[in-house]
């Protein structure tokens, strides 16, 4: 077994956004599909979600946040990952200045008709949204879910903080057909089947993630386990072995296995053999 090449690309920071809900078949999550065109997982199934902009540390934007930290990195990845989640799924996560509720799905389908694409093609800001309509990003109502970092033989590299929010069914959210080009509410359990069977393309770190998501029955549940855990880091270990590609992670990272094995022909990053 040998290990492959590293590069020193640099570590870029993103977030995404887990956007759950309860069904009477059991938990669900929203999921995209990226276009086959965009050089960064094309074709994959992922969360919405993106790289941190410098606006998102707009010291007038922080001050537009739910909750009390002071860690203006932590309030910046959540501002990243509302926003790139509006723009992804148009679900705004956001509440009216006096309300302790997001705000409600038909304001929220509203607001997306109103300012999604302008937003996309950088017309207008979310710090302009949030004042034009006096609105706070509901960043106290993101429950940290995970951490990766892409492996450092990856030809491009994120640090990226996963976070998860339960909405109810009546959310309206549905793909921008730019950078995804479909989209759909799904078990976790169904979305890895569809992997497995070749029916969709999944990355290592979103089928971790899946599998984590599907130990739990209920939105309350994972929330609730959430907020007794800690968050570890994983940065995957990534070797080869004949026409494999293999992934190792530490056991405390808490995702029950450490190893998996995927054919070189499906991953969606590593260079194929010639």
């Amino acid at each position: 077994m040998e290990e492959c090449k590293l590069n020193n690309s640099k570590l870029l920071a993103s977030s995404t956004i887990l956007l759950i809900r309860d069904t009477l078949n059991g938990l669900e999550v929203f999921m995209v599909e990226r276009n086959k065109k965009i050089d960064f997982a094309p074709g994959a199934l992922v969360f919405p979600g993106g790289k941190l902009e410098p606006e998102d540390y707009n010291p007038d934007l922080l001050n537009l946040c739910g909750g009390s930290s002071s860690d203006q990195d932590a309030i910046a990845s959540k501002v990243c990952a509302i926003r790139e989640t509006f723009e992804e799924s148009g679900v705004l996560i956001a509440k009216d200045y006096n309300s302790d509720k997001l705000i409600d799905p038909l304001e929220c389908f509203e607001f997306a008709k109103r300012y999604r694409k302008n937003l996309q093609e950088n017309k207008i800001t979310l710090l302009e949204i949030l004042k034009k309509e006096k609105l706070i990003l509901a960043t106290e109502m993101l429950t940290s879910f995970s951490r990766w970092i892409t492996p450092r033989d990856f030809p491009k590299r994120f640090d990226t903080n996963f976070y998860l929010i339960p909405l109810t069914a009546e959310f309206s959210a549905e793909h921008d057909g730019y950078e995804s080009v479909s989209s759909l509410w799904v078990s976790p359990k169904k979305a890895l089947s569809d992997a497995d069977k070749g029916l969709k393309k999944i990355v290592f770190a979103t089928r971790m993630n899946l599998l984590k998501l599907g130990r739990y029955k209920n939105t309350e549940s994972v929330v609730n386990d959430l907020s007794k855990s800690v968050i570890t880091p994983v940065e995957p270990k990534v070797e080869t072995e004949g026409d494999n590609i293999v992934f190792k992670i530490p056991e405390e990272a808490g995702y029950g296995l450490t190893k998996y094995i995927e054919s070189r022909d499906a991953n969606l990053f590593v260079k194929k053999k010639k």
